[in-house]
């Protein structure tokens, strides 16, 4: 159970990242036809090195993997409901 309460705290990590991310498409219109990639790109590469980093480190890989998957899925939920408020 460790495995995924660490695999889920990537979290921490994701949701930030994507409100500086958001941010600096707010401060710079012209950057955001490419606000969705940028987000999708800077997610895939810090998932990848806590993934790479941390996997040698819990004991489960499996519920680890399993916390990443709901951590990511968490993020694409947070990103949705923020671009649908940004629409407004």
């Amino acid at each position: 159970m460790i495995s995924f309460v660490v695999g889920a705290l990537l979290i921490a990590l994701l949701i930030p990242l994507n409100d500086l991310i958001l941010l600096l498409a707010k401060k710079n219109p012209k950057i955001t036809m490419g606000i969705g990639l940028g987000m999708i790109a800077v997610d895939m590469i810090i998932t990848l090195i806590y993934g790479f980093l941390l996997k040698n480190e819990v004991a489960d890989n499996k519920l680890f993997i399993a916390g990443l998957l709901l951590a990511i899925f968490y993020a694409m939920i947070d990103k949705i409901k923020k671009f649908l408020k940004a629409d407004k």
